[in-house]
């Protein structure tokens, strides 16, 4: 229904920390309003759990809605757990083909793995504690050559955060029936 509404922003203590809509005639229906994660004075809000909050004039009714939303400054905290083999030799004969990249991560989050700077392999959202994400020796698809590379990981949460990235994990990588010899 139409009516008078305000919709401000609460903190976990019910203080409000943003207005979004003061005594604003809103029409009937589906209305939208977006926060991002601002204070009134235009200050990012501490990391935790916030609420919005409805007041309606014409209603007499005022209360927070149920959905919680969660501010996230802070990166995944990620470290190495183990890392090998640290010699591949991507074949396809089932053995040593790729290296396994075991951490732990404190947050939930997707995984990447980078070569030389160039990202390799990719993972899903992975809950916080201890995961593994591997790389088969390709580089944009292709087999890369023997050589020494150097590998990195990083953790990327929900909220965008990256992690610090753990690495260089250095690889060497064996001949390879379809790639090149070089370094």
């Amino acid at each position: 229904r139409a009516d008078r509404v305000t919709a401000a922003i609460v903190d976990a203590r019910d203080a409000v920390v943003r207005v979004l809509v003061e005594d604003e005639r809103l029409a009937r229906g589906v209305q939208r309003l977006s926060w991002d994660g601002r204070d009134d004075s235009g200050e990012v809000v501490p990391d935790g759990p916030y609420r919005l909050r409805l007041a309606l004039a014409r209603a007499g009714r005022e209360f927070p809605l149920p959905m919680v939303f969660r501010v996230d400054t802070k990166p995944p905290r990620v470290t190495l757990v183990r890392a090998g083999p640290t010699t591949i030799s991507p074949d396809g004969d089932g053995d040593q083909d790729k290296i396994w990249v075991r951490y732990r991560s404190n947050e939930s989050g997707a995984p990447s793995l980078s070569v030389d700077g160039a990202i390799v392999s990719r993972g899903g959202v992975r809950s916080a504690g201890q995961s593994a994400l591997s790389w088969h020796g390709r580089i944009g698809g292709e087999a890369v050559s023997s050589g020494h590379y150097e590998l990195s990981l990083t953790v990327q949460d929900r909220a965008g955060n990256v992690s610090a990235p753990i690495g260089p994990i250095d690889v060497m990588v064996a001949g390879t029936s379809d790639a090149p010899e070089g370094g």
